[in-house]
């Protein structure tokens, strides 16, 4: 094989991909080709193979321009060019052929891609050899493009460019399964839609767009979906109809004018830049005035202005190049400035905002990116920040581009910082699961809001699943296994240690996830409720507590009918302390709550799952956790003399269990084995107490119910951008 060398003197391959927009681009070309050829130390035994847009002529005219041997090989060709080597490098190995976009790529660049989404053009503008160079247009079928995307975000990939000459019309095969989910009816804007939902924080650009292939539809992908940049390259060529349609391209002045007046309207913010031919034949001085007037009208936030060159083959080549080349130098000029005062104008306005960068390089003492408008930043400070996304305020502007400073932290630390995202629902709703998926995508950790899954040991019955990414490595999550079974915990430590969690969670830049079914845990973190400061009374807390949970639950609802509909009422600490509130104060535990409301953003999110699929979890769950040792876990407790009146063993299965155990001497007890007419009071009192959580969650109207996490992962991206 061969081996890269950035020596040209020591090269025995050199290949040069053209393009042949202009002719001064083949010139160039050319030009180094034969100053190579005269200085290279072997002159004959170099092969140069030549490939690109240049190919659209004829070999024969091609081999006249140089003083040696040239080999001309089609870059679609790609596959098959070892077998055109080998007679000049034997010790190639032949390998079997593919189709060009079969071929797997080799990527410059560690965090953008430019993937190939079609291969030539049905367009033929008079003026442009690509229909020529490289064949009517043939597009990628969408599986192998969203699976090498896919393969370049799991790497770490921060940015795709989709390349196209005319990405509009892409045609290619639906990804087969995802169609009927799809949103969008046209290909195009169904591709965008599928790389959107790859999971990661990348973004998506694409080239070009023809403006009579520009589609409402596309347009609404560009608005809606968050990972493509609001960015749009929409070449125009020229602000004269005239030119326009001796140009072949099929649209007016006023439709392009309409729809960049559309697509502003629709997608706020977006930059539209522009490609312009200038001195195209017969355009007069009054035809240039009106791109003058399309600049002004328009006001591109960048334009790429090109001389006319005239190309063999093109209808344009028959007509006269009438445009001296020192006019149409001129005329570019005259552009260039139009559009300076247009962009210093609107970089004006972008002083003092804050911007997310992705660096690309750096230049001394200056980190140099682009932003999702594709405007050039430049920024002090920081270390290793290529190929990271960083939030940059605007301080100057630089004529065509810009200079900042930084804001603390990566674009994503700005982002999450001060805001929560909560996962609730009823116990067996799935919470775990969707946390596992979410933490992930959003670089987020887990705080759970169970109050039986803060006591070690206690496994099996509060059904702990620690979340784990890939190769089992665990997701980041805390409040969970921080007690003993026989110590006191109260909402008012599990609430500082939860704020103390979500701090340091911002600090580390990640994004902290409420996860959990205990509603008062809950309240107490996006609220701020506190449960009232009075100090309780032991004497007539332990009157209390020698009554049963029946005699206790008549009582509180006869003198406190509020708090008896709003708390567990099955939970005989909580009946406890509910009653101790009313016979010291007179007053609800629930109006005597005080809220303080804390500093920063919730979103709020339910799974919304319907109750019969959600008793049948429950059911099944509960068997699994017998299968699982659930009888054994209470007997280890139940046997080393734990007070199973704690509010460690307070929950559902604990206290079924252990009442059985009440019955039992300890040897029937080591021998016990679980009836089905306890396994069902479990199941029913498990269902019981799901239906008192949603009781109690449907009463807050800041919750986003959801059926499936993708609805919960739109939701969450909206809030981060927010």
């Amino acid at each position: 094989g061969f081996q890269e060398t950035d020596d040209w003197k020591k090269v025995d391959l050199l290949v040069f991909n053209t393009c042949s927009v202009r002719q001064s681009a083949e010139n160039r070309v050319v030009g180094q080709i034969n100053l190579i050829q005269k200085n290279h130390p072997v002159k004959k035994g170099l092969k140069i193979v030549v490939t690109g847009c240049i190919l659209y002529h004829d070999d024969r005219f091609l081999s006249g321009k140089f003083k040696y041997p040239v080999l001309f090989l089609s870059i679609k060709e790609l596959s098959k060019w070892d077998q055109k080597l080998v007679r000049h490098f034997p010790r190639i190995e032949k390998r079997v052929a593919k189709k060009f976009f079969k071929i797997s790529p080799r990527y410059n660049s560690k965090f953008q891609a430019y993937i190939p989404i079609s291969f030539g053009c049905d367009n033929f503008c008079a003026y442009c050899v690509v229909p020529y160079a490289r064949g009517r247009e043939e597009s990628r079928p969408m599986k192998e493009i969203y699976d090498e995307v896919k393969n370049l975000i799991d790497e770490g990939y921060k940015e795709i460019t989709l390349l196209g000459q005319n990405v509009n019309s892409y045609s290619g095969q639906r990804l087969e399964g995802r169609g009927k989910r799809l949103k969008f009816s046209e290909q195009f804007p169904q591709l965008l839609e599928l790389l959107n939902s790859i999971k990661g924080e990348f973004w998506i650009r694409f080239l070009t767009s023809h403006p009579k292939d520009l589609s409402g539809e596309l347009i609404k992908a560009i608005a809606s979906l968050d990972k493509v940049t609001k960015y749009l390259h929409l070449p125009v060529q020229s602000g004269d109809n005239q030119i326009l349609k001796a140009m072949n391209r099929r649209y007016t002045v006023e439709d392009y004018k309409k729809l960049v007046a559309k697509v502003r309207k629709e997608v706020p913010g977006i930059t539209v830049s522009t490609d312009i031919i200038v001195g195209f034949p017969g355009e007069t001085n009054e035809q240039f005035e009106n791109t003058v007037k399309l600049f002004k009208a328009v006001k591109f936030e960048m334009a790429y202005i090109n001389r006319y060159s005239p190309r063999e083959r093109t209808a344009a080549f028959s007509l006269e190049d009438n445009v001296p080349f020192k006019e149409k130098k001129r005329r570019d000029q005259k552009l260039n400035q139009v559009l300076s005062e247009n962009i210093q104008k609107q970089n004006q306005k972008l002083i003092g905002k804050k911007i997310e960068v992705l660096v690309e390089k750096k230049k001394g003492d200056y980190w140099i990116g682009k932003d999702e408008g594709f405007r050039t930043i430049k920024f002090k400070g920081g270390k290793n920040l290529i190929g990271k996304f960083i939030d940059v305020e605007i301080t100057r502007s630089l004529g065509w581009g810009l200079e900042g400073m930084r804001v603390e932290g990566t674009g994503h630390r700005a982002k999450v910082k001060n805001k929560l995202v909560v996962i609730l629902g009823p116990t067996a709703s799935g919470k775990t699961g969707w946390a596992k998926e979410l933490v992930k995508e959003f670089r987020g950790e887990i705080i759970s809001a169970d109050s039986r899954q803060v006591y070690k040991g206690l496994d099996i019955g509060t059904a702990k699943d620690l979340p784990r990414g890939k190769a089992g490595k665990k997701v980041p999550q805390f409040l969970v296994d921080i007690k003993e079974p026989n110590q006191k915990f109260d909402i008012s430590e599990y609430q500082e240690l939860a704020y103390q969690k979500t701090e340091e969670i911002w600090k580390r830049g990640n994004l902290p996830f409420l996860v959990g079914g205990t509603g008062l845990y809950i309240s107490a973190v996006i609220d701020g409720y506190v449960l009232p400061g009075d100090q309780p009374n032991p004497k007539l807390r332990a009157e209390l507590e020698s009554k049963n949970l029946d005699e206790l639950q008549k009582e509180l609802k006869k003198l406190d009918p509020i708090t008896y509909q709003k708390i567990d009422f099955k939970n005989k600490r909580r009946v406890v302390r509910a009653l101790e509130v009313w016979i010291k104060t007179g007053k609800s535990i629930v109006e005597k709550r005080e809220m303080k409301k804390p500093s920063f953003d919730v979103l709020i999110i339910g799974i919304d799952i319907p109750r019969e699929e959600l008793y049948r979890k429950i059911n099944k769950r509960v068997l699994e956790m017998i299968d699982q040792g659930l009888v054994e876990e209470v007997k280890k407790f139940y046997l080393k003399g734990y007070n199973f009146n704690h509010e460690a063993f307070s929950g559902i299965g604990y206290r079924e269990i252990s009442g059985d155990l009440d019955k039992l001497g300890r040897s029937e007890i080591e021998n016990y084995q679980i009836s089905q007419e306890v396994i069902e009071k479990i199941q029913q009192n498990t269902r019981n107490y799901a239906k008192r959580q949603m009781t109690w969650f449907r009463r807050d109207k800041r919750v986003r119910w959801v059926g499936d996490v993708d609805e919960a992962r739109e939701l969450i991206q909206g809030f981060i951008n927010e």
